[in-house]
């Protein structure tokens, strides 16, 4: 199998998981102005990447969501 055929066969089983994880995002109101909401966007990501095996740090702003360092 090829690796732009093994990519394919990868990404068509992930399909559903993915649309489900973009629907989550997506029902997160989280504007550009809206620290809780992006800060929601932000504990979902955090919360994924760790389970992954990331370390993930969190850089607090005043008036905007945090900002999300994760390292492998």
């Amino acid at each position: 199998m090829s690796t732009t055929q093994s990519i394919h066969t990868f990404l068509t089983a992930e399909l559903d998981h993915y649309l489900s994880d973009l629907g989550t995002l997506a029902a997160i109101d989280s504007g550009p102005h809206d620290k809780a909401g992006a800060n929601r966007v932000n504990d979902w990501l955090a919360e994924r990447l760790q389970a992954l095996g990331f370390t993930v740090t969190r850089q607090p702003h005043e008036k905007v969501g945090d900002t999300l360092q994760a390292t492998l």
